[in-house]
């Protein structure tokens, strides 16, 4: 089985295994992205991450009708619209692509961004179930120091302590081990899948990371998890030996893509990128998920380190490795609407990066909510993109 069906068959498995846990009376908890995957992993419990589920109604198209929903009982329209979609669809848990149970606890951290800590006190209120929080701090320098691992570490240990109070379940430190391990070797296996779709030339549809990426935030613990990344890695490393690519193009400009993908229109996106042979062969979006760490301290330190948890200075920065390891013709800036915690500092990242000599393009969309791409921008704004690049070749 090819590394696509693999993952398919997860993903499908993955929602499945929600409905069937409902059904046999189990405990369901939501969680965010970023949260410590591990702890409930190794406590053997069942947890939805809610922005994927919103992702991927908006990729399908749904997404719209419960942004709807939700602003029509008061929302505003100036939130998350993965938070509206989930809102909207809390109305009614009524998908015509996949549904979620609703939730009997939350899991949730402050390392994404702080309109995800209202977003889930509200639905704490709504459904009258418990919130177990992490506060990570802001790395002011860039770098997590030895107060703050203790600090966080010390939740990490009271919130082991009350998942299993509330849900019955069995600490067992041998398999807190075991699931760290595999969960950092599938974060270690996700980066050199990132890194060999920048090899040059690329082995891949870049955006193909848009895809596999829901493995790495949702289930980072699973040894079912690194089985597909080790494939694809396998799979990506046969094509670069034999130069060929799944990139259905020739590929005559590598660029980096900088922010949340704009799920309603992914596949348009890529259409006029494809016809004129740009390839995305990084971004900082997926990179996200690739979590490295050994042993408690340091994966309290990795979620503490994650991009949108660091100064200005370092996430330029990160920006710029990224940028030297795939050496790109240049770098497209998505600037999201609703989400300020990853584009609010574009604008003059995008102003640094240019002045170093790389050819860069914005262009304004939604992660989720499809009123706010317009595709004629887009490709208007691609073309000149390509011309800048294409001055900068010739001098």
């Amino acid at each position: 089985m090819n590394a696509h069906k693999m993952f398919r068959k997860l993903m499908d498995e993955m929602y499945d295994g929600y409905e069937k846990t409902k059904a046999a009376g189990g405990l369901i908890g939501w969680c965010t992205s970023n949260f410590p995957i591990e702890i409930p992993e190794c406590l053997g419990l069942t947890v939805v991450h809610p922005e994927n589920h919103a992702a991927l109604l908006a990729t399908s198209g749904e997404g719209r009708r419960f942004i709807e929903v939700a602003e029509n009982v008061g929302y505003s329209n100036d939130l998350c619209s993965y938070a509206k979609i989930n809102l909207g669809y809390c109305e009614s848990f009524d998908s015509t692509v996949r549904n979620i149970p609703a939730p009997d606890y939350l899991l949730c951290s402050n390392n994404t961004c702080h309109q995800l800590m209202k977003w889930f006190e509200l639905l704490a209120v709504k459904f009258g179930i418990p919130l177990f929080f992490l506060d990570i701090p802001y790395t002011m320098e860039g770098k997590i120091d030895s107060d703050a691992v203790g600090y966080i570490k010390e939740q990490c240990l009271e919130l082991i302590d009350g998942l299993c109070l509330f849900t019955g379940a069995v600490f067992r430190e041998s398999e807190f081990m075991r699931v760290m391990k595999i969960s950092s070797e599938t974060g270690r296996a996700w980066l050199d899948i990132a890194e060999a779709v920048g090899a040059d030339p690329s082995p891949a549809n870049g955006f193909d990371l848009f895809v596999y990426m829901a493995a790495a935030v949702c289930l980072r613990g699973k040894q079912e998890t690194l089985d597909v990344f080790n494939a694809l890695k396998a799979e990506l490393a046969a094509r670069s030996e034999k130069g060929s690519s799944s990139f259905p193009a020739k590929q005559s400009y590598r660029i980096l893509y900088e922010g949340i993908a704009c799920w309603p229109y992914l596949y348009e996106m890529q259409m006029p990128l494809i016809s004129q042979g740009i390839n995305t062969v990084g971004t900082m979006y997926a990179n996200t998920f690739g979590i490295v760490y050994e042993g408690l301290d340091e994966m309290v330190k990795a979620y503490a380190e994650i991009p949108n948890s660091v100064p200005f200075t370092r996430g330029l920065e990160m920006r710029r490795e990224l940028a030297r390891k795939t050496k790109p013709d240049g770098m497209i800036f998505h600037i999201s609407r609703c989400c300020k915690i990853w584009c609010g500092t574009y604008y003059e990242m995008e102003r640094r990066l240019a002045g170093e000599g790389i050819a860069t393009m914005t262009f304004d969309g939604d992660q989720a909510d499809a009123k706010n791409f317009s595709l004629a921008q887009y490709e208007t704004r691609l073309q000149a993109f390509k011309e800048i690049i294409e001055e900068g070749r010739h001098g």
